[in-house]
């Protein structure tokens, strides 16, 4: 037996995470990881097995990824991907597509969908996955919602590909749990239900806290967790470029 690690009620904020919390907003996402039927990656592979691997990957985007990262800044096609493993008596999954890094993506259950609203639906963008079972995953791939931001005085790290210029960046302050960042003025007018936060092709769910404490629980969020969204007031929002 595993653990559910989701809080029910949601944990407390720390008075650093209540100054980013208005509106109040949650990621959400499978706690555990899926696998596809990716070519596996290996030691002593070739540069022409490399070559390969990474021809198998990008043919689940619109543009190549990078030979040194493994990023692409297009969005998902509509190929569609092979689990091989899916968590699947849980209702969410997170997961590259390709054995050695790339975009991360996520997936859902039918249970999990069967929750939202007509008019969440017609704001996210789902394709099916392929499986063998009787339980049917679908992969989040879109729309793009708001990017992801840095704030003046929050420490961040992180790298820039030599090859691409993709960042891969962090923030963080000690005690508080927000890691990751979208600006006020970003957000859609009139906010409600589930929406998506960041841009082509890592697009993730994210909830507002009242719909959020509407559905844990019930059927469709086994294995879901959340955390908090940090909201930017613009005159301490930075964005990578």
């Amino acid at each position: 037996m595993q653990a559910d690690s989701e809080f029910d009620p949601l944990r407390p904020k720390s008075n650093l995470d209540e100054k980013y919390s208005s509106p109040e907003i949650y990621l959400i996402c499978g706690e555990y990881r899926f696998e596809t039927d990716a070519p596996g990656w290996k030691w002593s592979e070739s540069a022409q097995e490399k070559e390969e691997r990474l021809r198998w990957l990008d043919g689940f985007y619109e543009q190549p990824v990078c030979r040194n990262c493994k990023y692409t800044s297009s969005r998902r096609n509509d190929k569609l991907v092979t689990l091989k493993y899916a968590a699947g008596k849980y209702d969410g999954a997170f997961g590259c597509l390709g054995t050695d890094g790339g975009p991360n993506h996520q997936i859902v259950s039918e249970e999990f969908l069967a929750l939202l609203t007509e008019d969440e639906k017609r704001g996210l963008e789902f394709q099916p996955t392929i499986r063998k079972g009787r339980r049917k995953f679908f992969e989040l791939v879109g729309p793009e919602g708001p990017p992801h931001v840095a704030v003046s005085g929050i420490n961040s790290s992180g790298r820039r590909c030599v090859q691409c210029r993709h960042w891969t960046w962090s923030l963080g302050i000690e005690g508080m749990a927000i890691q990751s960042f979208v600006a006020r003025s970003d957000l859609p007018g009139g906010l409600h239900g589930v929406f998506t936060v960041g841009t082509f092709p890592e697009v993730e769910l994210a909830v507002t806290g009242a719909r959020w404490k509407d559905i844990l629980g019930r059927k469709g969020t086994r294995g879901l967790v959340s955390s908090l969204l940090g909201v930017v007031p613009d005159h301490e929002v930075l964005r990578h470029r």
